[in-house]
């Protein structure tokens, strides 16, 4: 039912603003680009523990994850343990010979 989604939009909402403090304007953002990260319950069951992975795993501020997330929101959708898999082929292979921190100020000036 549409209440039933709005109450599914408003959680998810409040999660991203409360966790990556973000904005109406950046909620709006986000629901336009990528609706399906807003809307379905799926994506907001393990919000808070995508985001924790990325915080204490990978290394990112708020800041960081919220700029990231602002840029290439599909980052969301990815399950906790592809971002796992996607990091240790990172770390071990030295893409690039990149270190972690250059890797991830790759990943945010990406447009």
């Amino acid at each position: 039912s549409a209440v039933l989604q709005s109450k599914h939009i408003k959680s998810t909402a409040d999660i991203l603003q409360n966790t990556l403090n973000l904005s109406d304007a950046q909620i709006g953002k986000l629901k336009k680009s990528v609706p399906e990260i807003v809307i379905h319950r799926m994506y907001r069951t393990n919000l808070r523990s995508k985001i924790n992975f990325l915080k204490e795993e990978v290394g990112l501020s708020t800041s960081d994850i919220r700029t990231i997330v602002m840029k290439q929101p599909v980052l969301l959708s990815y399950s906790t343990s592809v971002m796992e898999r996607t990091l240790k082929r990172l770390r071990s292979r030295n893409y690039l010979g990149l270190s972690t921190e250059e890797i991830i100020k790759m990943v945010k000036s990406v447009p």
